[in-house]
């Protein structure tokens, strides 16, 4: 009897180290299709990072390039505004001179004839 009862013990002890052996495996499984799902979503992040970075790149090359532009036609301005100024001050003294010369042509007309 004594031999029935180790017996029983000893299957009892193997059925629960089984069984425990069985929870173990199956943790052990979800843990790897969970770290396998992280791997995945890792590799997601990262190209999505890499998209973003190439989108970033491309961005900072578009606002240099409008930068440029737009010094460019700031400049731009500025050359025709100075030459606006130049036209108008060349404009003035023609009118001045036109004044001047019509001033001086009203002073010698003859007193009979019409203006």
């Amino acid at each position: 009897m004594q031999l029935t009862t180790a017996a029983d013990q000893q299957q009892s002890e193997l059925d629960r180290l089984q069984s425990n052996i069985s929870e173990l495996q199956k943790i052990l499984t979800t843990r790897n299709e969970e770290q396998t799902d992280l791997a995945q979503d890792l590799q997601k992040v990262e190209t999505e990072a890499s998209e973003i970075n190439v989108s970033i790149r491309e961005l900072f090359k578009n606002i240099n390039i409008a930068e440029k532009k737009l010094v460019k036609k700031q400049k731009q301005k500025v050359s025709l505004e100075v030459n606006i100024d130049e036209q108008n001050n060349a404009i003035r003294k023609i009118h001045k001179k036109s004044l001047a010369c019509l001033n001086t042509t009203t002073i010698f007309l003859r007193p009979g004839v019409k203006k």
